[in-house]
């Protein structure tokens, strides 16, 4: 069994004085999901539902070991 983890955020909104797409500053929500192979075996929120910086997000994959899918 291959599972693996994605920790997947999608971009909601950015500051409106950001000056360009795809900043660290651009905030959406976020969830886990685990894999086995296509399969998805589970959904779990991160942050409690509420909406991290893009930034966060990175953080939090890279600290958990998940992979990361920006969804743009």
């Amino acid at each position: 069994m291959t599972v693996r983890r994605v920790l997947i955020w999608k971009y909601e909104d950015g500051p409106e004085d950001a000056p360009d797409e795809d900043g660290p500053n651009d905030v959406g929500p976020a969830w886990i999901d685990t894999y086995d192979g296509d399969v998805c075996l589970s959904t779990e929120s991160v942050s409690g539902g509420e909406w991290i910086t893009r930034a966060e997000a990175h953080r939090i994959a890279e600290s958990s070991g998940c992979e990361l899918f920006e969804d743009d």
